[in-house]
């Protein structure tokens, strides 16, 4: 009885002490859980920009205005899809972003008085909403007096530069500019022409006192470090906003005329217009009529289509972006060919470089709130000048005047512009550079024959080819009485002879000298006509002896040339109306092969550049 009491109190104890020790450990878990267990603070950051997204006041700068706001909105979609890790800072807030577009847009107006204050307005005003974090530089309707708004006043000092990239920006206090700094974004091309051992230069601009004028004044700054002399420097080509420079009435078309005749006579390795487009087509016009060909000819990123592309062949261009660029895939985002993907998986268009340009402003936005020791906007300012981020478009950063300094893509342009080379940066090349230029007269394949070995020996064996059917036919009429002559009917022979000659002149037609309308139309004859003039004439004389010695009755009969050679008509007209039907449906004529690659001429083939002459 004592035994079984005994027991029953260590139980009571035991079950006791496991009580007390799980209340021993809960009492000390809730203890310490606040302070190791954290939660993590999401803190949405607003970032203001005006666009300007009504088309039928923007008219011209909707396009880049639309690419913006693609490309902002990729990149915010981007960011916040991105594990909570990835956008946690140094101080613990995850960061979250969005964006507020205020949308005045009347960019008819946008070099007056009344745009200006109309921008400093809204600047202003987003500068005072607390809700606001930081702002991107409005696009392209820059309005250099936004300098005089006052930002810093109101408490914002942080802007980023989504678009355009002009000088007037890095005047404001705490500004930055997107890629790439318009004085340095055709610069890239000079390393190219030092390597190719180019050593003067032409340089023709238009006075649009911003993008094109900035551009082509940083080629003359960094000409001299490249090696190379500035032989001539137009900077102030006749210029008109309202029609983007069209050279559109005999003053303006003189004015090009002459600074051309000048840049002509200097005869420069290299020459390089920055304009809108109308100066690019028509210097080089006057070029190709002048027929005079730099070595290297580079016009400013293209903001029109050319009436003639075909122009274009070996031109260089500029881009910041491109889908075939061949960046090596980054950590941080992707490659070029994957932004190129994510946009239209997001938007359903292909994106632009705008587009592009905004997406990596925003991700220099972002990558430097990310690395600043805290949330205000001076340590975020201090994190953007030191940030270094290898991105879609290329290693990108600050350099010590808040530019910018993304490599600019080098673009040699191919086949009327439908082929674009990125040449440099080397990391970035998917084709070598092509200098000198091909001259204008050996861009259109002029054959002239007997320079190629081959075709004269292919003409030698032709010409014995033809030597002996014709000896077989004098032979023909000579023995013409011999019994084996006659009983081998000796007109088919001759028939099957001449077919053997149609054959081998058919050879002629496809030699690459002698190309013209009326060889291109013998082409779907000869050789058809030929081959089925042969194989008629051999069945149907076989078919003759067949039937007179295979007939097993005794029967005198008679197959006369006439009958045999109605077989052999019915036979070859069947590869004569294909021929004519070739020939007329549609006509057959020579096309003028323009030359697109000089140095490896299967890539014309490939790229498929005939045009019809």
């Amino acid at each position: 009885m004592m035994l079984t009491n005994t027991r029953h109190y260590t139980a009571i104890v035991v079950a006791a002490c496991a009580l007390l020790v799980v209340l021993a450990n809960a009492s000390a878990l809730s203890t310490l859980a606040p302070a190791n267990i954290a939660v993590p603070h999401e803190r949405t950051v607003t970032f203001g920009i005006n666009l300007a997204l009504n088309q039928s006041l923007a008219q011209y700068y909707y396009a880049n205005q639309l690419d913006t706001l693609i490309g902002l909105q990729t990149w915010m979609i981007w960011w916040n899809a991105l594990p909570v890790e990835s956008r946690t800072t140094p101080y613990g807030d995850v960061i979250r972003v969005a964006l507020r577009v205020e949308t005045w847009s009347e960019y008819t107006t946008c070099f007056t008085p009344y745009a200006e204050n109309a921008l400093c307005a809204i600047y202003g005003n987003m500068s005072q909403d607390a809700s606001i974090d930081y702002l991107f530089v409005p696009v392209d309707c820059m309005g250099v007096d936004i300098r005089q708004c006052a930002l810093n006043d109101h408490g914002v000092s942080l802007m980023v530069s989504s678009a355009d990239s002009s000088e007037a920006y890095y005047a404001i206090p705490g500004s930055y500019g997107s890629p790439t700094a318009n004085t340095l974004s055709l610069t890239s091309w000079l390393v190219y022409l030092r390597v190719a051992k180019a050593s003067t230069i032409a340089i023709i601009a238009i006075n649009d006192y911003v993008y094109q004028s900035e551009m082509c004044r940083g080629v003359y700054n960094h000409a001299t470090e490249n090696g190379l002399q500035v032989v001539q420097y137009f900077d102030s080509m006749p210029f008109d906003w309202n029609t983007r420079g069209a050279i559109d009435d005999a003053s303006d078309a003189s004015v090009w005329q002459n600074a051309l005749d000048v840049v002509i006579g200097k005869n420069p390795d290299a020459v390089i217009v920055c304009d809108y487009g109308y100066g690019a087509e028509f210097a080089l016009d006057y070029f190709k009529r002048k027929n005079w060909t730099p070595k290297s000819m580079a016009i400013s990123p293209l903001t029109r289509t050319l009436d003639n592309p075909s122009l274009l062949d070996f031109v260089t261009t500029f881009s910041q972006y491109d889908s075939v660029a061949k960046f090596p895939p980054q950590t941080q985002f992707t490659d070029s060919l994957g932004y190129d993907a994510l946009v239209r998986s997001m938007h359903h268009t292909r994106p632009s470089p705008v587009a592009a340009k905004a997406t990596l402003a925003g991700m220099m936005f972002s990558n430097a709130i990310l690395s600043s020791s805290s949330n205000k906007t001076a340590d975020v300012s201090r994190a953007m000048l030191v940030t270094h981020l290898d991105s879609f478009m290329g290693p990108v950063s600050m350099d010590g005047n808040n530019r910018q300094t993304l490599p600019m893509l080098v673009v040699q342009l191919l086949n009327s512009n439908t082929i674009t080379n990125v040449v440099g940066p080397a990391s970035a090349a998917v084709e070598s550079y092509i200098y000198p230029m091909p001259t204008w007269s050996e861009r259109v394949f002029k054959p002239e024959w007997g320079k190629s070995g081959v075709e004269i020996a292919s003409t030698v064996l032709i010409l014995i080819a033809i030597a002996h059917s014709i000896g077989w036919m004098i032979m023909l009429v000579y023995y013409r009485d011999h019994g084996i002559i006659r009983a081998a009917s000796p007109l088919f022979c001759h028939l099957i002879l001449a077919a053997n000659m149609l054959i081998a002149a058919s050879l002629v037609s496809w030699m690459p000298s002698l190309v013209s309308s009326a060889v291109c139309k013998t082409r779907p004859f000869l050789l058809p006509l030929g081959y089925m003039l042969m194989y008629a004439s051999l069945l149907a004389k076989t078919d003759r002896i067949n039937k007179i010695y295979n007939k097993t009755t005794v029967t005198l009969f008679a197959i006369s040339n006439t009958q045999v050679a109605a077989r052999v008509v019915a036979i070859i007209s069947i590869p004569i109306v294909i021929a004519i039907m070739v020939v007329l449906l549609p006509p057959a004529m020579t096309s003028t092969m323009h030359i697109t690659d000089a140095y490896r001429l299967s890539l014309n083939f490939r790229a498929g550049v005939l045009s019809h002459g």
